[in-house]
């Protein structure tokens, strides 16, 4: 099961979107879990570990650097980072 990765994943997403509601778990995987902000159109991934985050930040980074914001046909979505 996802929580297995991170058991205050629901709890820190919660906070750190500003809500006390529960919020829409929308996938989860190897490196963490997503959840729907509950207003926006945007979402919120818990890493289960600091490696994969900044793995995925470097990623990110790269793509912005090189202008790429469809990737086979597919959006790229726009990084919004905001540190605890």
């Amino acid at each position: 099961m996802y929580l297995t990765y991170h058991p205050n994943a629901p709890r820190i997403a919660s906070e750190y979107i500003g809500t006390g509601q529960p919020l829409e778990l929308l996938g989860w995987g190897v490196d963490g879990v997503v959840y729907a902000h509950p207003s926006v159109a945007n979402a919120v991934k818990i890493h289960k570990n600091p490696e994969s985050f900044q793995r995925e930040l470097a990623a990110y980074k790269r793509l912005y650097q090189n202008r790429v914001d469809k990737f086979l046909g597919l959006s790229v979505p726009t990084l919004m980072f905001r540190p605890l």
